[in-house]
Formats: C-alpha cells, structure tokens, sequence
C-alpha cells in the first residue's frame, strides 16, 4: 500500500519527493515509545549492565531527501532493503560519534531490542546528519533509523516536498 501510495503521490505535478514514517519528526507520536535497547556487536554491556535505549523511526527511502536530511556516510534505504534481504540501520552523527569515536560506523553490526524481546541484527549502512526529533529546543542525541520494508508498521505518516506552496498541493494529494 504505501509504495503504491508514495508513487502515485511523487507523479503529481509540484511534487518533489515523498516518504513515509512511522512518526513524523515533531510530531507527538515522535515519542519515547519509539526508543529501543540497543547492542551495538563486541560492545555488549557487562552483566547487570542494560543497554543504551536508543530512539528510532522506521521509514521508507527518500526520508532523509524529503525532509532535507543530509547523508553524512554510506548509502540511504532502498527497495532492496526488504524481508529476505540481509537487515539494514541507518544511524545519525551523534550515534555515530558517541559509539564509534574515531571510527568509521559502516558495516558495523547491531541489535535492536523491539517489542515482545524480539531482537534483530542490523548492519549500518549509512551516517545522517542530526536533526530534530521531539521538540526544536532539544539537543543533539543519539538516534537511528530502520527501513519499514524490513519493519512493516500499521500505519504510517507521509510526507511531502513540494516545489511550489505546499498549501497548493493539499487538495491534490488529499
């Protein structure tokens, strides 16, 4: 549904590009409820220790593109990055900094704690810049980002770039 969704969508005249999200950035669903425990591989904590809980969105390509996020480092999601293909994460500068200091994060592995003790292992393939995920105000702090085609959501929030007013577009994307 929200591939057929955003391409018909990214072919209405005035629009740039489109992406969907589990939440959008400042949104108040762009909560604490999204944040997992997170075990980044050969760094694991020490017994009675707990991981770092790390927030997170999962998104469709063309996120970063949409909201005018810039790719630091590695590659952004693509359709490939779907069930059966190995699992993908994609981490933001202070991510990066925090837990590879000197260190190139690329190809590094790891596990995402989710719901019901589901984990799963997942490859960085790419840095973003920071941005802003809950409020303007907030400082920098470590965040990442999963591909929904690996991480199906119920329901998603779209976004949409436009070259002209976005005002403009409403009606005809409605």
């Amino acid at each position: 549904f929200y591939q057929q969704l955003t391409g018909r969508v990214r072919a209405l005249p005035g629009v740039q590009n489109v992406s969907v999200a589990q939440s959008a950035p400042l949104s108040y669903f762009y909560a604490p409820a999204f944040s997992a425990p997170v075990v980044i591989e050969g760094r694991e904590p020490a017994a009675g220790e707990a991981p770092p809980v790390i927030g997170n969105n999962t998104i469709s390509p063309a996120f970063f593109q949409t909201l005018g996020i810039s790719l630091l480092n590695g590659r952004d999601f693509t359709d490939q990055d779907r069930e059966g293909s190995p699992r993908v994460v994609i981490v933001n500068e202070t991510f990066a900094r925090t837990f590879f200091p000197n260190e190139n994060p690329i190809g590094r592995r790891l596990r995402v704690m989710r719901r019901g003790n589901q984990a799963s292992t997942n490859e960085i393939v790419g840095v973003v810049r920071d941005s802003k995920y809950l409020s303007l105000g907030e400082g920098s702090t470590p965040y990442l980002f999963l591909p929904y085609l690996q991480n199906p959501q119920p329901a998603m929030a779209m976004q949409v770039r436009t070259s002209g007013n976005p005002k403009d577009a409403i009606a005809v994307v409605r």
